[in-house]
């Protein structure tokens, strides 16, 4: 069995990118992007279909 890798669409979106010039800055920020979307506003069924950033704000957690 394969494991998923969060990573592909970062990593595709680079390798799409490289071919039209783009720099590792670019490459980096993609990431970047992408890493923060995951960490803070994706939805997620397991936390009642809430970002985690909302999640922790219903808990009180966050401000």
């Amino acid at each position: 069995m394969r494991a998923h890798c969060s990573f592909t669409w970062p990593a595709s979106a680079y390798a799409a990118d490289h071919s039209k010039g783009t720099t590792i800055e670019r490459f980096i920020e993609v990431v970047d992007d992408y890493i923060r979307w995951y960490n803070e506003k994706r939805i997620k069924i397991s936390l009642g279909s809430l970002s985690p950033i909302e999640y922790r704000v219903s808990l009180g957690l966050a401000a």
